[in-house]
C-alpha cells in the first residue's frame, strides 16, 4: 500500500525503491503551432533514468535502434548504411492526431519512444511496471517486444482506454471488474496475457 502523500514517479523511485538518477534524457517532440515570439518554444519532454544500483543496471547496447547520419557522406558508406546510435537527446514526432496509434488520452506518449526504452533497458521475458499507465503505451510496447507488464492507474477513463487499446492481448484485471462500455470490445477477466492491468 502506497501512502496518499505519494505524488510523483520521482518520489516513488527514490523513497520506495532506493533508486538513484543516472541521467536525464531529453527527446524533442516536433509539434505544429504554439511557437513563441518572445522565447525559445518548449518542444521537449524530459525522461529521468533511475537505477537502484548505479553499477548494475540493464543497458542493451546491441538493441539500440540506429538513426541516420545528418551528413552521411562525411561518415562514409559503411557507417552511413549502418546508421549511428542516438545520443541522450532524442527527436521524435508527436502521436499523429489522425493516426491509428492515437487514443485521445491527453498524456499519451509516442510508441516509438517507449519501444526504445523497453528494448534497451529490459530483457525479453522481463516483468515491467508502469504505475501511472495512462493510455497504456508502455504496456503495448512491453507486450509487442516480448515483455510482461503490470499497468496501474486509478483513472477510470485510463482503464477504459487501456482495455480497448490492449484488447488484442487479452489483459487480466485485478482488484476490479473489466470495464463495460459500448465503445469497448468484450474483455475476459480470466484469460492469460502478457499485459495485466489493475487499479492503484
Amino acid at each position: 500500500m502506497i501512502p496518499a502523500r505519494f505524488t510523483t514517479p520521482k518520489y516513488f523511485a527514490m523513497r520506495y525503491l532506493g533508486a538513484q538518477v543516472l541521467s536525464t534524457r531529453s527527446f524533442g517532440i516536433m509539434t505544429t503551432g504554439g511557437g513563441s515570439k518572445k522565447k525559445w518554444s518548449a518542444k521537449h519532454d524530459n525522461i529521468l533514468w533511475y537505477a537502484k544500483d548505479p553499477k548494475n543496471y540493464t543497458f542493451r547496447y546491441e538493441a539500440i535502434d540506429r538513426i541516420r547520419y545528418l551528413a552521411p557522406k562525411l561518415a562514409g558508406p559503411e557507417n552511413a548504411a549502418r546508421g549511428k546510435t542516438p545520443t541522450d537527446t532524442w527527436w521524435h514526432t508527436i502521436v499523429s492526431p489522425t493516426g491509428k496509434e492515437k487514443t485521445g488520452y491527453p498524456t499519451q506518449k509516442p510508441l516509438g519512444v517507449l519501444n526504445r526504452i523497453v528494448n534497451v533497458h529490459s530483457n525479453p521475458g522481463d516483468w515491467l511496471l508502469d504505475y501511472f499507465a495512462g493510455s497504456g503505451s508502455f504496456g503495448e510496447a512491453a507486450y509487442r517486444n516480448g515483455r510482461d507488464c503490470v499497468l496501474i492507474d486509478n483513472n477510470e477513463t485510463a482503464i477504459e482506454v487501456m482495455a480497448k487499446r490492449l484488447a488484442f492481448a487479452n489483459p487480466l484485471f485485478y482488484g476490479m471488474e473489466p470495464p463495460v462500455s459500448k465503445s469497448l470490445p468484450p474483455v475476459e477477466s480470466k484469460t492469460a496475457s502478457g499485459i495485466r492491468s489493475a487499479q492503484a
